[in-house]
């Protein structure tokens, strides 16, 4: 493996130190990967300041309180229709950035990855069934969002709120 020397500003190196103290990271070398593969990631070299690009599109961190008070007024299925509106850009993502339709279950994988990286929640397939632990966004937007970019259609089955099932009726 190549090694790799660099200078760091002190608050940058303090930090670090204080990550290892607490205990969040093992190692300084640790904590190097891991922001680069996130940097990767997240293509942030082709950020342009203060705007934020991830494969190609504009983002903007929000918080979820901001997401939810916003949201608060629709009905559920005005959040399914802002879904399936919202789930055009995965289709868009995959193609331009992967040559991949997501609407083909073999490329869900991409689109599940990109999701979780991005916060949405961490997504699997399970017998028949997307399992979303932790959804960021309320369960009925997500509902369409997926159904728009994986072209499905979805049931939601009723749980808590720290996880979204949807089983899937039509592929």
């Amino acid at each position: 493996m190549p090694v790799l020397t660099i200078n760091l500003p002190e608050d940058i190196y303090s930090t670090m130190e204080e990550l290892i103290k607490k205990g969040t990271a093992k190692s300084k070398r640790e904590i190097v990967i891991k922001a680069l593969k996130k940097a990767f990631e997240l293509s942030i070299f082709e950020w342009k300041e203060p705007l934020i690009f991830i494969r190609g599109f504009r983002r903007a961190i929000v918080n979820q309180r901001s997401i939810n008070n916003l949201l608060s007024n629709l009905s559920k299925k005005q959040l399914v229709k802002g879904g399936r509106e919202m789930g055009k850009t995965m289709v868009d993502s995959c193609l331009a950035n992967f040559g991949v339709d997501p609407r083909k279950k073999e490329n869900w994988g991409i689109a599940f990855k990109i999701l979780s990286q991005i916060g949405w929640g961490h997504f699997k397939l399970e017998n028949g069934k997307i399992i979303v632990q932790y959804p960021f966004f309320p369960k009925e937007l997500l509902q369409g969002y997926l159904e728009e970019a994986l072209g499905v259609s979805l049931e939601q089955i009723q749980t808590t709120d720290e996880i979204a099932i949807f089983k899937i009726k039509k592929e």
